[in-house]
């Protein structure tokens, strides 16, 4: 009888031992088909999320015209920069992406998932959408701040950016500064390996981007146009109607506003005259020129180094006083030629108000027409000043200091302590130009009238949702 019950128990522990196996072969394969499906999903929904991103960072770039002069909603761009329009390119970006072995999906209808983005056809609507990027700063002036995120809009004309706070900009929704892309595999849902013993048929996916184009930081290689930074100093309130001088003087009159600059970073080093003159009309920064670190300055005025840029401009200048189409070169006392036309340069704007110092910070960018340059040595009889500039036509005024008093005050030329701008010797007079322009460099940077050319990505979300058929 012992023997009997000792038979039975010891099959009953095989029995378990049995059972156990399963259970646990059981149990990891489907946590083996959970990690499968799981880490199949997980990459479709990254491929998925590059689409997006994809999406929303070409129809960024391409959201203004090649000018900047209007939001890129089609037909082709007058310009000749863009042959379709921002939504188009994105869809187009978007689509040339895969996600899980099948090209992606895009709904004018958005979440809906019936009606698909068709290029040429589809509004400013569903999950392709131009519009304003918030990120929920508080204006200055007090009105309540937006929060933070994307808001579609169908505006079209630019908004003015030169001189507003960029907190009011913020608050701006008919300013556009975004597009927003929202990439689905919804009609093909992502099947499962495993997940289907389980009653997990497919995962539906999506994924979202916002394309962000803000005001240029980082400068590309041939983009600052000659060897001066401008200190953010002098570009402060309604600075675009506002022109400014740099100059070597050691009174509140004369103070430096800007800095000769060989371009280094990391480390900064101060060039001299002859590096300074290779870089003079010679293509601009050689390479790219980086926002957030100090760049190599070299204060005051070198008499080689700016003759060389009073060179440039005489010898590039388009000399047309009568607008007869023949140029026909106006001589100073020295018999050397005088240009008459605006000289416009971007340069990169250094962390200073006033005497820049080597290494100051990079802090953006900004446009400008340098108005004047005088020469080398003091000129007390005005003799030397300008007679005409563009509009400005003072030829028949002989008194110099006369021709003076209307020159700065037809370009509103002041110095830093916004007084009239004194005539003094080896001076850049010059006027910050804040209409659109085609942007420059990356985004990053404070506003100071330029929009940068190279967007950013503002917020990767995530969604996904598992379907049980």
């Amino acid at each position: 009888m012992k023997k009997t019950i000792l038979s039975l128990l010891k099959n009953e522990r095989g029995v378990a031992a049995v059972i156990v196996g399963v259970f646990i072969l059981f149990v990891g394969i489907g946590i083996a088909a959970f990690a499968i499906d799981f880490g199949y999903r997980h990459v479709a929904q990254n491929e998925l999320q590059n689409a997006a991103d994809a999406g929303a960072l070409a129809g960024a770039r391409a959201l203004y015209y090649g000018d900047y002069s209007k939001v890129n909603d089609g037909p082709t761009d007058p310009t000749g920069e863009w042959t379709q329009s921002a939504n188009q390119i994105s869809y187009y970006a978007a689509t040339a992406n895969k996600a899980g072995g099948t090209v992606v999906e895009l709904y004018e209808d958005g979440s809906t998932g019936t009606i698909p983005w068709i290029p040429g056809s589809s509004g400013n609507v569903g999950d392709i959408q131009r519009g304003h990027w918030s990120f929920g700063l508080t204006p200055v002036d007090g009105s309540p701040a937006l929060m933070r995120g994307f808001y579609p809009r169908n505006e079209t004309s630019p908004t003015p950016i030169g001189g507003v706070d960029e907190t009011i900009l913020d608050a701006t929704k008919t300013f556009i500064n975004a597009v927003k892309v929202v990439v689905r595999r919804q009609s093909t849902p992502l099947s499962t390996f495993f997940g289907k013993i389980f009653g997990h048929e497919s995962f539906t996916l999506s994924a979202e981007a916002v394309g962000y184009i803000g005001f240029t930081g980082s400068l590309l290689p041939g983009e600052a146009d000659q060897p001066i930074a401008i200190c953010e100093g002098s570009l402060i309130g309604d600075f675009c109607n506002v022109g400014r001088m740099s100059n070597s003087g050691n009174n509140l009159d004369t103070f430096n506003t800007a800095a000769w600059t060989n371009m280094t970073q990391e480390p900064c080093i101060q060039g001299n005259a002859s590096d300074l003159k290779k870089i003079i009309c010679s293509g601009g920064n050689p390479t790219i020129i980086k926002f957030g670190l100090g760049l190599g300055l070299t204060g005051g005025q070198d008499s080689s180094v700016l003759k060389k840029l009073i060179d440039c401009w005489e010898n590039s200048a388009l000399y047309d006083s009568d607008d007869d189409g023949t140029p026909d070169a106006l001589l100073d006392t020295n018999g050397d030629k005088i240009p008459d036309k605006l000289w416009n340069m971007t340069l990169p704007i250094i962390s200073c108000s006033k005497n820049p110092k080597n290494c100051d910070l990079v802090v953006g960018a900004v446009n400008v027409n340098v108005v004047w340059i005088t020469g080398v040595g003091e000129d007390p009889h005005y003799k030397n000043v300008p007679k005409i500039m563009e509009d400005w036509d003072e030829s028949d005024q002989l008194d110099g200091e006369i021709r003076w008093n209307s020159f700065i005050s037809h370009f509103n030329l002041k110095n830093v302590d916004d007084q009239p701008a004194p005539y003094a010797d080896m001076a850049i007079y010059f006027l910050p130009d804040c209409t659109p322009h085609k942007g420059a460099g990356g985004t990053g940077g404070k506003n100071y009238g330029l929009q940068a050319k190279i967007p950013v990505i503002v917020n990767i979300p995530f969604k996904d949702e598992l379907n049980r058929n």
